[in-house]
């Protein structure tokens, strides 16, 4: 749960109407009551609304109809409500927080400071009048200048934060040896494809490779010719890849790839592509070849994601017990590759 969430509900309850008189699950903003000055709601991705207090319905035109399935959305002037909820995507635990801009052009806009995440209900929005920015606004006599130069400072404000926080997200979500993604990547990327699925989405599968005895190539050539080898690897293996697809390294030799819209036998057949380029591939700074083994799933109806990566994890250990540099699936008790003629290293 969002650490939000208690705060919000709390907010929506303050203007709740007695249970004969309203629904259940919804709020009518026709009462003055609650904190007029907070606003919060819940909408779908479409921007569809299904919950909101007062202090929301008075960033609204006058005109707008607050219904339940009510488009709202349209109404987001400063983030629009696509962005917002692409950059509470990008960040599913933090969200988005920033400047915020609601209602229509001509209106007033006042400037708000708002954070918006998302959950299995919806799009939530809790958001508050920024004072500090209504007092600097308040020697204005013109409604039209100050329309305007707070789109304009709201626009500069969103574009700097975005800037800052694609790259902070990006940052957090990147292995900085291999510049793949790392495990906090893999966690995100899971609960995004496997909610894909449960939508009706394609299917999806899933690889598991770790590199066999690598820790000998530590021990002979020294960690920096380690740190050399896997970036190699990693970029072998995304040469193979889709830009749907996401790979990760989620520990010292080991990698995760996801492949969306992919059934096992393609999976397997991806791997194996992968297992050759390995084997065949010459690692910079050492002699050595270099091989790996490799487990491949694909994901079961209402499976979960720890469930899928332990699969993953038995199948790859059955290639490393049958002889290493092999592929082997979690759905059948066979191996499906042959070692190479060279013994693994």
């Amino acid at each position: 749960m969002h650490p939000l969430t208690s705060l919000f509900d709390s907010v929506l309850s303050l203007d709740r109407q007695p249970d004969n008189q309203a629904s259940p699950g919804w709020f009518f903003p026709n009462r003055a009551s609650g904190l007029l000055s907070v606003a919060a709601a819940i909408l779908d991705r479409k921007g569809a609304l299904l919950q909101c207090n007062v202090g929301f319905s008075r960033l609204l035109p006058e005109s707008t109809r607050l219904l339940p399935g009510a488009n709202v959305g349209k109404h987001f002037v400063a983030p629009r409500f696509a962005d917002l909820v692409r950059a509470a995507e990008s960040s599913r635990l933090a969200g988005y927080a920033g400047p915020l801009a609601v209602g229509s052009p001509s209106m007033s806009l006042l400037p708000l400071r708002a954070r918006v995440w998302l959950s299995r209900q919806g799009v939530h929005l809790l958001a508050e009048y920024d004072i500090d920015r209504l007092q600097g606004m308040a020697g204005r006599s013109h409604e039209s200048d100050q329309h305007q130069d707070l789109l304009q400072a709201l626009q500069r404000d969103y574009d700097q934060l975005k800037l800052h926080t694609d790259s902070v997200v990006q940052t957090s979500l990147t292995d900085p040896l291999t510049g793949v993604g790392n495990r906090r990547k893999l966690d995100q990327a899971l609960v995004d494809e496997i909610s894909r699925v449960d939508r009706g989405g394609g299917p999806l599968s899933a690889i598991m490779i770790d590199l066999d005895l690598f820790k000998r190539v530590n021990d002979e050539f020294g960690h920096a010719a380690g740190d050399g080898v896997l970036v190699g690897i990693a970029h072998q293996l995304l040469a193979h890849l889709r830009a749907s697809d996401t790979i990760a390294r989620i520990g010292g030799e080991e990698f995760v790839v996801l492949l969306p819209n992919t059934k096992i036998k393609n999976a397997l057949q991806k791997a194996e592509v992968m297992r050759s380029g390995v084997a065949e591939s010459s690692p910079t700074n050492t002699n050595k070849k270099c091989t790996a083994s490799f487990g491949v799933a694909q994901l079961r109806p209402s499976e979960n994601g720890a469930s899928l990566l332990h699969r993953l994890d038995v199948a790859l250990y059955r290639s490393k017990a049958e002889g290493r540099n092999r592929v082997t699936s979690a759905e059948v008790h066979s191996v499906r590759s042959i070692p190479s003629p060279s013994p693994a290293t």
